[in-house]
Order: C-alpha cells, then sequence, then structure tokens
C-alpha cells in the first residue's frame, strides 16, 4: 500500500472514525478552507489553486491534506511497522484535537498533537527514538 496515495485516508476513515458528518458539511469545510487560501493564491505565495485545495481536502477530510507528507515519511523508516504504527500515530493526533477545550478544528493536523497528555507524548518518543 502507497502510503502518500488516497487510499491511506480510506484506512484511516474506516478504522477510526464511527461516522463523518454529510458531505455537505466536508464541502462547506473544502469551500471555506480553499476560500482563506486563493488570498494566497492571488498573492503567488502557494503555487496551487482553490479548485486544487478543494479536490485535496475532500480526498483527505477529516484530515489536512498535508498529513500525507508526514505519512510517507513512515514508509522511509524501516524499523517502524508502517500500517499499525501509522494508525496509532493518526489515532494520537485525533485524540488530541478531540481534548481541545474549544471545539475550533475543521481539519486534523500534526499541529494538533497535544504533548501534555502521556500517551501522546509517548507516542511521538517512540516514533524519534527509531
Amino acid at each position: 500500500m502507497e502510503l502518500a496515495s488516497q487510499e491511506i485516508y480510506e484506512i484511516l476513515r474506516k478504522r477510526l472514525f464511527k461516522k463523518l458528518p454529510a458531505k455537505s458539511v466536508i464541502d462547506s469545510v473544502a469551500t471555506a478552507y480553499a476560500g482563506a487560501l486563493s488570498e494566497a493564491v492571488k498573492s503567488k505565495s502557494i503555487a496551487k489553486s482553490a479548485e486544487q485545495i478543494a479536490e485535496e481536502i475532500h480526498g483527505a477530510y477529516p484530515f489536512h491534506p498535508s498529513v500525507k507528507h508526514v505519512i510517507a515519511l513512515f514508509k522511509e523508516n524501516q524499523s517502524y511497522r508502517q500500517t499499525r504504527g501509522l494508525m496509532q500515530f493518526v489515532s494520537k493526533m485525533i485524540k488530541s484535537a478531540w481534548t481541545q477545550p474549544v471545539n475550533n478544528i475543521y481539519l486534523i493536523g500534526c499541529q494538533h498533537l497535544n504533548l501534555n497528555l502521556m500517551d501522546v507524548r509517548e507516542e511521538i518518543n517512540k516514533i524519534s527514538n527509531l
């Protein structure tokens, strides 16, 4: 399995979530995010179009599209159990997002890892020690 592919998002969604919001909710997140980034496109700060960004969000939801770049790094680490380790890592990311005091996360990303949570910190340490 290619860890940086859309297939990995399907596996993560199926294994880590009971259900996801309606397509209309996902559409609104993708549209809002793409709209915000369209300003960056206009100023040539980023190279992707709003449509490309929205398409990536649809494929990656509920994760931020940039998570696939981190996921791709798991393939490079031969001593890390790729699929199981990835599931554990992403579940810690989800747990961290759920424990936020304010529900203002629309796309889950590595920036949400809460290192104040012991099991999250242990998971990150386990990865960094490899």
